[in-house]
């Protein structure tokens, strides 16, 4: 009755987390029971009377005919807390640069690009201020469901055969961070999408794409540093945003970690200005020589991510299969990305 308190709590939650949740009080009590001796004791504590012993009355009372069964219930409370640690340890790298907002549902949410504030101007004795107008741009970005979903049988159950929904949990996390990732880095491909303006992510016109091809070198990096520093609000005032993510593949992933080292030269002239000053990011969905530079996503942020109702990542549902006597356990992500801005983002396509 207590499976949907705090995470360390639950003993279903701790066995099938085979260590990484730990029970606290009187859940560790239960951590030598087998899942339906648990259902047994849940029944029991409510007045129910039938022999504990009898398997089949276990089973019969965790996901058969009785429409009052909560054990189906339990074990998605256990598999989202078991989910959630094995989530959080996946880290996706897209998290670096991209900022979390929030998504209320599945509509198109409008994010504004607010330009300057109305500059200041000298206020005579007896006069009035001068009041002026807010530029505004704005994109959408919409969040989707996913889904996908896994049975666990009645032999596993009779088998008390945790292990296998222990494992699927833990590869729905993964999977779960490895699609986020690749539907984040997407958006980075070719050119990116299209803004508001009618023009890619990347265009010559943003001032975020290297006329050429370049290695990443004290040289290349300055020039991309600089173009974002010359980047200019919507009513034409300088930023003066700074780089600090060099976000690269595999193929450029030796060549980052090289310019960003820190090495005493011999010699001033050697002096490498970017050394300990850019953080990188690697991940093999960049494909090819390409790189790119990011600005902190808190300052200006260029990609953002979220999730509808702040349930981070995936959330198990579960139901009872009547012909089978099963259970279906399903996975749903509600997961929205996309572009909102151009100014803290630059690209290379590399040599």
């Amino acid at each position: 009755a207590r499976a949907s308190s705090a995470p360390r709590r639950s003993p279903l939650a701790a066995r099938l987390s085979a260590g990484r949740i730990k029970p606290e009080g009187r859940a560790a009590a239960f951590m030598s029971y087998r899942a339906l001796d648990m259902v047994g004791e849940l029944a029991v504590a409510r007045g129910e009377r039938f022999n504990r012993f009898d398997q089949s009355a276990l089973v019969e009372r965790a996901i058969g005919g009785h429409s009052s069964s909560d054990f189906p219930l339990l074990l998605a409370d256990a598999g989202n807390k078991l989910l959630l640690t094995a989530y959080q340890a996946a880290a996706p790298t897209y998290r670096s640069f991209a900022a979390r907002r929030t998504f209320n549902d599945f509509k198109s949410h409008k994010f504004l690009r607010l330009g300057d504030f109305p500059a200041y101007s000298a206020v005579a004795e007896g006069a009035g201020v001068k009041y002026g107008t807010i530029s505004e741009n704005r994109e959408t970005v919409t969040a989707a469901e996913y889904a996908t979903g896994f049975i666990v049988g009645r032999r596993a159950l009779l088998n008390d055969d945790l292990g296998a929904l222990s494992d699927f949990s833990s590869m729905i996390a993964i999977r779960t961070a490895a699609d986020e990732n690749r539907m984040v880095f997407a958006l980075l491909n070719d050119a990116g999408p299209a803004l508001s303006d009618g023009k890619a992510l990347f265009h010559a016109d943003h001032g975020n794409l290297a006329s050429a091809g370049a290695a990443i070198n004290v040289a290349s990096i300055g020039d991309a540093r600089a173009a974002m520093r010359e980047q200019t609000s919507l009513d034409g005032i300088k930023l003066n945003i700074e780089g600090k993510l060099l976000v690269v593949g595999s193929a450029k992933e030796v060549e980052a970690k090289q310019l960003v080292a820190n090495v005493t030269p011999a010699k001033a002239a050697d002096v490498n200005p970017w050394s300990g000053s850019l953080d990188v990011v690697v991940d093999s969905n960049i494909t090819g020589k390409r790189w790119h530079l990011f600005a902190d996503p808190a300052v200006c942020p260029v990609v953002v991510y979220g999730y509808v109702g702040g349930s981070e990542g995936p959330q198990i549902l579960t139901e009872r299969d009547f012909d089978t006597q099963s259970i279906k356990v399903r996975a749903g992500l509600d997961f929205a990305c996309g572009v909102i801005d151009f100014r803290g983002a630059y690209l290379n396509a590399g040599n």
